[in-house]
């Protein structure tokens, strides 16, 4: 008969979960420029994950054949949608980059007038032209650089087909997947692990699908409204205003800007002769986004995202510009999920250290304590116990006996 497998001493235990965390923080340092690809490739599964199954459940089809339809939509979804909007697009970006060293120059004409700040003079002039003289260059050599542009569209074709197909398998195999990592705990933390992954879903269901809608609907709002008041670009002024809602804070505003300022160079496509200036127009324009900002904040982000993030703003602020130093842009726009995922971590061992229960609102009412006797026994029991109170005895025929009751507790 074999003898069974030595246990690890609390010291080796130790050693082992020092050198694991040691290896794998290695191993990410090592392996960092495929993170990024990888976490894109769990964030689509991760979005589609609700299509498939709804579709396994309504038809009845297989998971496999499930992931297959899906995906088979999103490869014409996103072949269809340059073949639609490209030609479009390129033609606003090409002509606005044509603008653009005009545009620079006018603003620089324009402020190079001296500003009054109320008894103080700023004369900007000179570094205003020296700005506009170097960003005219640099626009100059980017529209020259078409090696550079094919090489990068080369790049991102493969990296989309590496993340399409990651996502595939991780979609597919999910549940077998989820299992599999139930298993990592013991039987008696189970629970817990499958709470801490539904309160993390949760988050991430909330942030991910609801920033996408979100995204989208104000980027249509964007382009419609601009079309309607003549706007040039308004397709790009779209594209860029979904993006932006992305980016904390200062996305919405920096998305503005664009169209603040074509708004001032060009005026309006279709009111002619206008019936104000273009400097007004700029304005008209401005109070739109600002219209926009304020029923994003008031209507769609209640409706759409709601509350389950429930972070300060200033944690969001200092947590983007830490995701930015570690990952770049994507570090910005899953700052607030990451952030909402390490505060349940954080929450859950602190009150695992505390021995209380981490999930409080699962307990349920605590039960009735029942009414006591005046006297209780066993005040000074061999246990030096507080004293376990007694309820009133049934009425017997039998005589009672003189001594008293000792209440038994069961360990």
């Amino acid at each position: 008969m074999l003898s069974p497998s030595p246990r690890w001493s609390p010291s080796t235990k130790r050693l082992v979960i020092t050198a694991s965390l040691i290896f794998i923080a290695l191993f990410i340092y090592r392996f960092r420029d495929v993170i990024q690809p990888v976490v894109l490739a769990l964030l689509l599964a991760y979005i589609l994950n609700p299509i498939v199954n709804f579709l396994t459940r309504a038809t009845r089809m297989s998971r496999t054949l499930a992931v297959a339809l899906v995906y088979l939509a999103l490869i014409a979804v996103i072949v269809l949608t340059p073949v639609v909007l490209l030609p479009r697009l390129i033609d606003q970006v090409g002509a606005l980059a044509r603008n653009l060293p005009q545009y620079i120059t006018d603003l620089s004409a324009v402020l190079s007038q001296p500003v009054q700040i109320g008894p103080y003079q700023v004369d900007l002039g000179g570094q205003l032209s020296t700005l506009g003289s170097q960003l005219g260059g640099v626009v100059q050599q980017a529209m020259t650089q078409t090696l550079s542009i094919l090489s990068g569209i080369a790049n991102f074709i493969t990296l989309l087909i590496f993340i399409l197909v990651i996502s595939f398998y991780l979609l597919k195999d999910a549940p077998s997947l989820l299992r599999s990592i139930e298993q990592v705990a013991t039987p008696e933390y189970r629970h817990d692990l499958r709470r801490l992954i539904s309160e993390t879903g949760r988050t991430w269901n909330a942030f991910l699908r609801g920033q996408l809608i979100l995204s989208l609907t104000v980027g249509s709002i964007v382009a419609v409204a601009t079309t309607i008041l003549g706007v040039p670009n308004s397709l790009l002024l779209g594209i860029l205003a979904a993006l932006g809602e992305f980016i904390p804070f200062f996305g919405p505003g920096l998305a503005a800007i664009p169209g603040i300022l074509l708004a001032y160079f060009q005026g309006s496509t279709w009111l002619t002769p206008q019936p104000f200036n273009n400097l007004t127009f700029a304005f008209i324009v401005l109070i739109m986004y600002v219209l926009n900002q304020q029923v994003e904040n008031n209507i769609l982000v209640p409706r759409i995202i709601g509350q389950s993030l429930n972070l300060h703003p200033v944690v969001v602020l200092i947590g983007a510009i830490m995701g930015a130093s570690l990952a770049g842009i994507l570090g910005i726009l899953l700052a607030a999920p990451t952030l909402a995922t390490l505060r349940l971590l954080g929450r859950y061992i602190y009150y695992k250290l505390l021995d209380q229960d981490p999930f409080p609102e699962e307990a349920g009412p605590p039960e009735p304590v029942p009414e006591a006797l005046p006297a209780t026994a066993g005040a000074h029991s061999d246990r030096g116990g507080a004293g376990v109170p007694l309820t009133a005895p049934e009425a017997t025929d039998e005589p009672h006996s003189a001594t008293s009751v000792q209440p038994t507790i069961e360990n």
